[in-house]
Parts: C-alpha cells; sequence; structure tokens
C-alpha cells in the first residue's frame, strides 16, 4: 500500500511539472516507509531519502541507482506500532557539500521530539540536539 502511495504522489508531482508519463522510471525498490526525499543541491543526480521506521538518511544517484547509507537513527527512535514515532524528517544544509551536515526530526523511545543537527565524519556522525520537546 504504502509504494502506491509514493507512486501516486511522484506521478501528481510530476504531471504537475508537466512530465510525460513515459520519462517515469523506476530508481529504487526495497525502501522502508520512505517518507520525504530531496535533491541533493551540490550534485543534481544524487537525492536524499528518509526512511520512517528504520530512521535511515539515504543517497541515491539517479544516473547509476547506487544507494548509499549516509547514517541512521535508529538505535535511538521509538516504534512500538505507533505510526507517529519514527525519523520524520532530514533536510541537508544547503552548505552540505562543505559542512556535511542535516537537520533531522525525529520521535524517540520516550516519544519526545527531537530536532538535532546531525555532521558526518566520514563512517560515523555526529548529533547535537538543538530542541526537545518533552511529552
Amino acid at each position: 500500500m504504502m509504494n502506491k502511495n509514493i507512486i501516486i504522489i511522484l506521478i501528481l508531482i510530476l504531471i504537475s511539472l508537466n512530465v510525460k508519463a513515459s520519462n517515469l522510471e523506476i530508481i529504487t525498490k526495497g525502501l522502508d516507509f520512505p517518507t520525504m526525499f530531496s535533491i541533493n543541491q551540490n550534485s543534481k543526480n544524487d537525492i536524499f531519502v528518509v526512511e520512517h521506521f528504520t530512521g535511515n538518511v539515504k543517497l541515491i544517484n539517479l544516473e547509476t541507482k547506487d544507494e548509499k547509507l549516509l547514517f541512521s537513527v535508529g538505535k535511538k527512535i521509538g516504534f512500538e506500532g505507533s505510526w507517529e514515532a519514527g525519523l520524520n524528517s532530514a533536510v541537508p544544509s544547503p552548505d552540505f557539500l562543505n559542512d556535511s551536515t542535516f537537520f533531522i526530526n525525529y520521535t524517540d523511545k520516550n516519544y519526545d521530539v527531537i530536532v538535532s543537527k546531525i555532521i558526518l565524519k566520514e563512517n560515523k556522525y555526529e548529533e547535537k540536539i538543538i530542541l526537545k520537546i518533552e511529552r
């Protein structure tokens, strides 16, 4: 059901951009509840994809279709059957090429809302919590 919803959303976006359906192409399969994507402004061939329940942020190259896990906050998020819990958004900074930074929003295991800054460093990341809303 989720994949059908994403396909419908993408088709609506493409229609609004006046793109012909014959130009549609499957880029990747098997994403776990993708909730958003953004274009890497430093490389128009790359998109960032957020997987809600796993807490993964992936980089997908539109030409080669290569997929790379950039980081995951999966161990920090709560789930237990709630649609609200998980990684809700991840937005690269405007200067991502130079600072390798994302701003994310997720619900932690205590169901508190977290907004934080993620700085990618080699195969690891550093998280700096900007805002925590206890519930």
